[in-house]
C-alpha cells in the first residue's frame, strides 16, 4: 500500500467526489410553495421513519401525486435526510407510473447506494443497470456503476468506462475516471496515461478544480515530483489558496530537496530556497484541521535536513499522534529524539514502532533497538546511575540477540560484541573484566571462515585491544604485548593497541 499524500481509499473517494448520487444528473428542486410541507414531512419522518401518514398525505395532494419531477425532489430530499425507505417509496411510486423516467431509476439506485452495504449495493447496481439500458448513450449510469464497482471490482468499472468511451470519445470526464481506476490498480503508467488526456483539453492549466487535485496528486502518489511540482504551480494561478496544491508543491519540494547533492552548491541553493518558500506558503496558512500526518512527517523530514532538530522532533510528534497505529510515525519520532539526545523518548517510541510493525523479536530490530540504549548510555555524562540504567537495558537487548542468532544455526558474533561495546561505558577511562570476556568470545567466533574477509578486521582490532588494554591495566605485560600486536595486525592504526604497546616497552625498559 502507498503511503504518501492520502491513504489509497482516501485519494480515491477525494478524487471520485462527495455523494455518488450527485454525478451528472441535475435533480429537481422542490418549488417553493411546496417547500414548507416537504419540511414538515421530513421532520415528521425523522421523529417516527415508521410514520405511515406522510405517504398518504402526498398520495392524497393532487398536486404532488402525478408530478414526477416534484415527488423525485421530495424523494431526494428524504434521501439527503438518511429516510432510506421512504425514499425508495416514492421512485417506485414513479416508476409505476413510467419505467423509463431516469430520475425515478436513479433515484432508487442511490437510495440503495447511500445505504452503503454489500446487499444493498448489488441492488444500487441492479438500477444503474437498467438506467444504462434506458440510456445507452448517457455518461451518467456508467459513472454511478462505477461508483458501486470502484472498491469492490475495478477491473469492471473499467470495462464499463471503456464501453462508454466508445460512444462518446471526446467526453474528457471518461480519461478523468479511468485514470482513477487505473491508479487504483497500482497502474500508474496507465493512469497518468488518461489524466494526461484529459488535461489536453485544456493546456492553459484550467479543468475542473477537483480534476487538478486528483491529477497531482496521482503524480505525486507515482513520484514524479518535478511533475507534481510543475502542474500544481500551473494550476495554482487559478486558485492560489487551495491547500490541496500548495500541500502538493512543499511535498514535492521537500522530496526534490532530499535528492539534490548539498555538494552542488547553487543547485542545493535554489531548491533550500523553493522549499522554504513552499513552506512558508502552506505551513501555518490554514486552520489546523487541514493538516494530516504526511505534512508534519514531511515537515519533520524537512526541519531535519535543516538541521532544525527539535522543530522536527515536535513535527514527528505531531505526525505521530495524527496516526497512532502507523509504525514509521513512531519509527521517525523515535530517531527525531535521538537527534536532540531525548532518549527517555526516543527508546519507549522505538519500542512502539516495533510493537506496531510486529517485530519485536525481529534480532535486524532488536539490535538496532539496542544501539538507541547504547547511545543514551554514551551520550549521558552527569547522571551515572541514569548511564548504567541504559547499560544494563541494553545488555539485555544484545543479550536476546545473540541469543536468537546463535539459535538459527548460524556463526555469529555481533550480538556478543555489541555486549562488550555497551559494558565498556560503565567506566570510559578503565577497562572491565566483563567487557573483556565478551571480547574474548568475540575472537573466537571471527576465526570462522565466514568472517575470514577483510570486511571483519576491524572488529578483530577492536577485540585484540580491548583485552590488551585489561592485561595491561593487571600489568600482564606478556598478554597485554600479544593482544596489542594482534590488534595491530588487523588494524595498523590502532590507537589503542599502539598505546598498549609504547606502555608495556617502557615498563619492560624501566624493569631492565
Amino acid at each position: 500500500m502507498k503511503k504518501t499524500v492520502f491513504s489509497l481509499v482516501a485519494a480515491v473517494a477525494l478524487i471520485f467526489g462527495y455523494n455518488n448520487a450527485k454525478a451528472q444528473i441535475e435533480i429537481p428542486e422542490i418549488p417553493a410553495e411546496f417547500q414548507e410541507m416537504v419540511d414538515g414531512y421530513v421532520q415528521t419522518l425523522l421523529e417516527n421513519p415508521a410514520d405511515e401518514s406522510v405517504m398518504k398525505a402526498i398520495d392524497k395532494n393532487k398536486l404532488l401525486k402525478k408530478n414526477k419531477p416534484v415527488l423525485i425532489a421530495i424523494g431526494y430530499k428524504f434521501l439527503d435526510n438518511k429516510l432510506f425507505g421512504n425514499a425508495i417509496g416514492l421512485a417506485k411510486k414513479v416508476y409505476e407510473m413510467d419505467a423509463s423516467y431516469l430520475p425515478a431509476i436513479y433515484l432508487e439506485g442511490d437510495s440503495w447506494f447511500r445505504m452503503a452495504n454489500n446487499n444493498a449495493y448489488g441492488m444500487a447496481a441492479t438500477k444503474y443497470e437498467e438506467a444504462k439500458q434506458v440510456a445507452p448513450n448517457s455518461l451518467d449510469p456508467y459513472l454511478k456503476l462505477v461508483g458501486v464497482y470502484r472498491y469492490i471490482n475495478p477491473e469492471y468499472a473499467i470495462e464499463l468506462m471503456e464501453e462508454i468511451k466508445q460512444k462518446k470519445t471526446d467526453d474528457p470526464k471518461i480519461n478523468q475516471v479511468l485514470g482513477t481506476l487505473y491508479y487504483q490498480l497500482d497502474d500508474t503508467l496507465h493512469a497518468r496515461e488518461y489524466y494526461n488526456k484529459y488535461f489536453e483539453k485544456f493546456p492553459d492549466g484550467q479543468g475542473d478544480a477537483t480534476v487538478q487535485r486528483e491529477y497531482v496528486i496521482i503524480l505525486f502518489m507515482a513520484r514524479d515530483y518535478e511533475g507534481a511540482l510543475k502542474q500544481s504551480q500551473k494550476f495554482l494561478a487559478s486558485n492560489p489558496k487551495d491547500p490541496v496544491l500548495n500541500r502538493i508543491i512543499f511535498l514535492s519540494n521537500v522530496n526534490l530537496l532530499a535528492k539534490t547533492d548539498e555538494y552542488e552548491e547553487a543547485k542545493y541553493a535554489a531548491a533550500q530556497a523553493a522549499t522554504k518558500a513552499a513552506h512558508d506558503k502552506f505551513i501555518g496558512q490554514y486552520p489546523d484541521t487541514v493538516y494530516q500526518e504526511i505534512d508534519y512527517r514531511y515537515l519533520g523530514q524537512y526541519l531535519t535536513i535543516e538541521k532544525d532538530f527539535p522543530g522536527a522532533a515536535a513535527a514527528y510528534a505531531k505526525a505521530a499522534e495524527l496516526a497512532p497505529e502507523d509504525p514509521a510515525a513512531q519509527f521517525n519520532l523515535s530517531k527525531a529524539y535521538e537527534k536532540t539526545k531525548d532518549y527517555d523518548k526516543a527508546i519507549p517510541a522505538y519500542k512502539k514502532f516495533m510493537e506496531l510493525a510486529k517485530k519485536e523479536d525481529d534480532t535486524n530490530e532488536l539490535f538496532r533497538l539496542g544501539r538507541v540504549y547504547y547511545n543514551a548510555a554514551n551520550a549521558t555524562q552527569a547522571d551515572s546511575l541514569k548511564r548504567i540504567g541504559y547499560i544494563k537495558e541494553g545488555d539485555v537487548i544484545y543479550a536476546k540477540v545473540d541469543e536468537e542468532m546463535v539459535k538459527s544455526g548460524e556463526p555469529s558474533y555481533l550480538g556478543i560484541f555489541w555486549r562488550s561495546r555497551i559494558n565498556q561505558l560503565v567506566d570510559r577511562k578503565h577497562p572491565n573484566e566483563v567487557a573483556a570476556n565478551y571480547m574474548k568470545e568475540t575472537i573466537k567466533r571471527l576465526q570462522d571462515p565466514k568472517f575470514a574477509s577483510e570486511d571483519y578486521h576491524p572488529h578483530r582490532a577492536q577485540a585484540y585491544s580491548y583485552v590488551a588494554w585489561l592485561a595491561m591495566e593487571k600489568d600482564n605485560f606478556a598478554e597485554a604485548e600479544t593482544n596489542a600486536k594482534e590488534a595491530l595486525k588487523y588494524e595498523e592504526d590502532n590507537a589503542l593497541a599502539a598505546n598498549v604497546l609504547k606502555y608495556v616497552e617502557l615498563m619492560n625498559s624501566i624493569k631492565k
